[in-house]
């Protein structure tokens, strides 16, 4: 009777555990399933583009890509034609540059 009584408890406690873990786990289910129906927007704090990128250069200034471009045989004019928002981009800066001298 003593061994009967023991397998019963170990049965119990085994039983018992199974369903706690299985609660568990719903509850954590839940909450992901929650989390992926409902997800929270996220904000990124990511900079204004400020340069362009060129000929595997970066210019942050009309000046120094005015150069690089008459080397390579190209006017600055006629890349801004072809090029307006990487041009407006480079405005700004010079823009600001010249607001903040005088």
């Amino acid at each position: 009777m003593t061994v009967m009584t023991h397998r019963r408890g170990r049965s119990l406690g085994f039983m018992l555990g199974a369903v706690v873990l299985g609660v568990v786990l719903a509850v954590l289910v839940t909450a992901i399933v929650r989390t992926l129906r409902n997800p929270k927007p996220v904000h990124s704090k990511q900079p204004p583009v400020s340069a362009v990128v060129w000929g595997d250069l970066v210019f942050s200034n009309s000046a120094p890509l005015a150069h690089w471009l008459k080397t390579h045989g190209v006017h600055y004019k006629v890349w801004a034609k072809r090029h307006p928002p990487a041009n407006k981009l480079l405005g700004k800066h010079k823009k600001a540059a010249k607001t903040a001298k005088g």
